[in-house]
This record gives C-alpha cells, structure tokens and sequence, in this order.
C-alpha cells in the first residue's frame, strides 16, 4: 500500500514528522504510522509547559494499547492540537494537517539535520 510522505518536513525511524515554520516545528505521526496501528481512540498530551529534550516522553497515543509519545526533537513548548480531544481519530485521517501533535519553538538545530527527507523514509518503509 502506497503511503502518503509530503516532501516539506523529516522523519524520524520511530515515524513522526516535523515541519519547520519560521522557527516553529510541528510534530505529528506519519501515515505510516497511522496505517499500521489502526484508528487513535485517544490521545493524552503532557508535556503543556517548559522545554523537553529529544526522545523526551511527551505523553501517550491509544489505538489497541498505549503508546508513548517522544519528542523527535527538542524544544520549547509552544501548543498542543486541541482537537484531539475530542477527534482523536484525526491522526488518521489527516496525519499532515488536521491530526498534528504538538508545537515547539527554539528546536535543537542538531535534531533537525539527524532526520531523514521524504525521500530517505520512504526507503525505510518501503
């Protein structure tokens, strides 16, 4: 099955997306990601203040079972989707957009360059 892998972010092997806009980094779940674990029944956002480090926990992800979610990279907290609260089902049908995760400001530059293009992913999910 062909998976949906936009061209404008990175990605990481553990399959989030990070897109970089005037210094702020939306994080989110790839399509990938989404396809293989099933449809979010909800979605729990912790960290809401301060900075976090990369592979930092910043809250959990349900489908059949937990799952916790990392920062793929590191940064200041800027917002959380709260639409998720009440889709949480949007990371599936639009992972890119409307299901993003998390906002960060001040993102580690080094965590950016240690991502993979579009191009790169899709080899590894391929």
């Amino acid at each position: 099955m062909p998976y949906n892998v936009p061209n404008d972010r990175k990605y990481n092997a553990e399959h989030y997306w990070v897109k970089l806009e005037n210094g702020v980094a939306t994080i989110g779940r790839t399509d990938y990601w989404q396809q293989q674990n099933g449809t979010v029944t909800d979605v729990d956002i912790t960290f809401t203040s301060g900075s976090k480090l990369k592979n930092a926990l910043f809250g959990s992800i349900s489908t059949n079972s937990d799952t916790p979610l990392k920062m793929p990279v590191g940064g200041n907290f800027n917002s959380y989707n709260k639409s998720l609260n009440g889709t949480p089902a949007l990371v599936n049908s639009s992972c890119y957009d409307l299901g993003w995760l998390l906002k960060v400001s001040s993102v580690d530059p080094t965590d950016m360059t240690e991502m993979m293009d579009a191009n790169d992913y899709k080899e590894l999910i391929e």
